[in-house]
């Protein structure tokens, strides 16, 4: 073995007291998925962001009936219209939001962008929202762009997983 490759291969090694398995520092990491309607570099896109955070079991049980969670910051962007849960959105960046229900669960709405706004807003929609308990656990939560179905019947969803529950719309593509 020549001795460039040698000392590349101790360079790539950690040190012998490094602990692999050391937690990092905090929880919550900037996060995005970005999905691109066609081929090209000029096709257009939805994304979403938004922060890891840990799951609050207590704080999510005890949220009363129209409590509103900024997700983490979450974002939805699309550079075209589409229809998310039956609700039309202009191209642009929103936030995304969950409110608990009367029935328990959850929904997601769309609302204009704020930065981790306590409250939903006056122009926050309601989505039509498939919400399922006992999921795989996720321990973070995640926000994604799914895609789901078959070559001839693609769909995609805005997918939000916490813990053991997910939250999901519809997104339809316009024209």
């Amino acid at each position: 073995m020549t001795s460039l490759l040698a000392s590349l291969l101790l360079a790539a090694c950690p040190t012998s007291g490094a602990d692999m398995n050391a937690p990092l520092p905090h929880p919550h990491f900037p996060r995005a998925v970005e999905i691109s309607l066609g081929m090209g570099a000029d096709a257009e896109k939805v994304s979403v962001s938004h922060l890891t955070v840990t799951f609050d079991r207590e704080g999510f049980d005890a949220a009363k009936t129209g409590y509103s969670w900024h997700l983490a910051n979450a974002r939805l962007k699309t550079s075209r219209s589409l229809t998310v849960g039956g609700v039309k959105l202009e191209a642009g960046e929103y936030s995304i939001r969950a409110r608990k229900t009367d029935a328990g669960t959850w929904e997601l709405l769309t609302d204009k962008p704020q930065r981790f706004g306590r409250r939903a807003t006056d122009a926050a929609k309601a989505l039509k929202t498939e919400f399922t308990k006992g999921a795989a656990k996720m321990e973070h939560m995640s926000i994604d762009i799914h895609p789901s179905g078959d070559k001839s019947n693609t769909s995609l969803w805005l997918v939000v997983h916490m813990d053991t529950y997910v939250a999901r719309s519809l997104i339809v593509i316009e024209g």
